[in-house]
């Protein structure tokens, strides 16, 4: 037997480090670079040496602080604790019914549940709890198709699809860390089958969705009762007015 055989050594893992630095400008980044160590050289710190030969190689100056990727806990705590929380931003495109592509402003699981399984494989199928927008039996569970889809991450181009959909495509991004601006809203409200009179009225809120269920909430109780409020089903919004209005004549007919 060799007893002077020479242990193998592990193979080369990849391991991200985030290195806090100066920049060109002069202003501080920190900048995360992914090297290859074995376990023994990670042991050793060289991955902190590899990821400052690559700082250094990018044009950042010392002093260098390092941080692995088992360290980034209390870095993300401290960092979400001095600055101001963003939402992440999740677009969904969708064509002929199906979920075509997700983009994300940051890196986030999207779970694509599918409730329309008829001619479907059972080997596709789980058994999930209706979502609650479609659940009718507390507890129920369905047969869903079910897709986790890790989003393409790009921050800009997600934010900008966002920002032009509110209609306002120049905005600040920080801007959604702070309270949604309040606008006024005309919302015209009718029955689903398009019989009867139309409500009309004003709302202040964020968005033309927030005005719209309003709305919805104060026509089932206008048009019904405190312990028998009108199917909200039954309503449908017919229009919706950004700004300051002013209804001149209305010729509504009610059936």
């Amino acid at each position: 037997m060799d007893t002077n055989a020479i242990p193998q050594q592990s193979a080369e893992r990849p391991v991200r480090v985030a290195v806090a630095c100066t920049g060109a400008s002069g202003e501080p980044e920190m900048p995360i670079f992914t090297v290859s160590v074995t376990d023994l050289e990670f042991d050793h710190g060289q991955h902190y040496l590899k990821a400052k030969e690559m700082a250094e190689a990018g044009g950042y100056e010392e002093p260098f602080v390092f941080f692995d990727d088992q360290e980034f806990g209390p870095l993300l705590k401290t960092a979400a604790e001095l600055a101001p929380a963003r939402k992440p931003m999740v677009v969904v495109r969708l064509d002929g019914g199906l979920v075509q592509d997700v983009i994300a402003s940051v890196p986030v699981e999207v779970l694509v549940a599918d409730y329309d399984v008829e001619g479907m494989e059972d080997d596709r199928l789980n058994e999930l709890p209706k979502l609650p927008c479609l659940d009718d039996e507390d507890g129920a569970e369905v047969p869903v198709a079910c897709e986790v889809r890790a989003p393409f991450v790009d921050p800009e181009f997600a934010e900008s699809l966002i920002r032009t959909a509110r209609g306002d495509p120049d905005g600040d991004p920080s801007d959604d860390a702070a309270e949604p601006a309040m606008s006024t809203f005309t919302v015209f409200v009718q029955q689903a089958d398009g019989r009867g009179t139309v409500h009309i009225a004003d709302y202040e809120a964020a968005t033309a969705a927030d005005a719209a269920a309003a709305a919805i909430e104060q026509v089932s109780v206008d048009w019904g009762t405190e312990s028998e409020p009108w199917d909200k089903d039954n309503l449908r919004v017919l229009g919706i007015a950004k700004g300051d209005i002013e209804i001149v004549e209305w010729n509504d007919i009610d059936y």
